[in-house]
């Protein structure tokens, strides 16, 4: 008597060596795709999103159809440093994403930029929704006034009562604080004020009487001014405002190289921070304060 499990034990056999081989092929194939793809990701590029201004020369600006300054060289450097800390066969490429004084934090807290390379003041207020590196430069408010506005008439009694105009770039703290700075009541233009670039052009064109903003972007603006002759810059500071580079949360790993990269600027001193001073302030002596702040910073690894 021929037992069922006979009838079907022969047939089966076959069956289940195929079926086994195809499993073994499914597998193989599964996993040098898999294998594949931890490949392709590992050797994704990253991309970096700097946020600079093309009107914060010598800090951040476009030159030659590149975008320069001693803000963009100080990211620049952090970049590199960067990229020597990623892991083999991972890289990364910078991508340069111009903002304006008024959207440069909306961009930042949103995520389309990853830090800001140009004149970015710390305050307690945006350190609540940004991370800071280390102070990168220290400036102050200042003013441009043509030469036939006297200072006296600036500061005169009508001058008080009807307010001074003046231009000064939104979006920056010296707005916040102008009325504060110059002791009594501004008139604002009427239209925004994107731009030093536009701030300027007020004055020339006689609708305000004094612009101010950061000394350092001022002293640069007038320099490259052809009519420069005809304006006078404030010989001093009128406010306190210290620089750094501004990330965004969520990108710690970018701020702890921010910040060892530029300590180690500011412990090679003659090799590291006074060779890039010297190439975007080119006439202009390094200040006891300047020079203060970055040994103060000068930390060990």
């Amino acid at each position: 008597m021929i037992r069922t499990s006979q009838i079907y034990a022969t047939p089966l056999r076959p069956k289940l060596a195929r079926l086994t081989s195809l499993l073994c092929v499914f597998a193989l194939m599964t996993s040098s795709v898999t294998l594949g793809m931890a490949q392709a990701a590992t050797e994704e590029t990253e991309i970096i999103r700097f946020g600079v201004r093309h009107d914060a020369a010598p800090l951040s600006f476009m030159k030659d159809g590149k975008w320069v300054g001693y803000s963009v060289n100080l990211c620049s450097l952090i970049l590199d440093a960067y990229r020597k800390e990623l892991p083999d066969g991972a890289s990364v490429e910078a991508e340069f994403v111009r903002v304006t004084a008024s959207n440069r934090f909306e961009f930042l807290k949103r995520g389309d930029v990853d830090a800001l390379c140009e004149a970015t003041t710390v305050t307690i207020s945006r350190m609540k929704s940004h991370h800071f590196s280390l102070l990168t430069f220290v400036s102050g408010a200042g003013g441009i006034k043509k030469k036939e506005t006297s200072v006296r008439a600036l500061k005169g009694k009508s001058t008080r009562a009807r307010g001074i105009k003046v231009s000064v770039v939104d979006g920056t703290t010296t707005k916040e604080q102008v009325e504060k700075l110059l002791g009594y009541a501004v008139v604002f233009p009427s239209k925004p004020v994107p731009s030093h670039d536009v701030a300027f052009d007020l004055l020339r064109n006689g609708d305000v009487e004094l612009y101010v903003g950061d000394r350092i972007i001022l002293r640069e603006k007038l320099l490259n001014q052809n009519d420069r002759d005809d304006y006078d810059l404030s010989a001093g500071f009128l406010s306190y405002e210290p620089y750094a580079i501004a990330i965004r949360h969520g990108r710690e790993d970018l701020l702890q190289v921010a910040n060892a990269t530029l300590a180690r600027l500011y412990r090679d001193g003659d090799e590291g921070i006074k060779p890039i001073y010297k190439l975007w302030f080119k006439d202009s002596k390094m200040s006891k304060l300047l020079w203060s702040m970055y040994q103060l910073q000068k930390l060990p690894e």
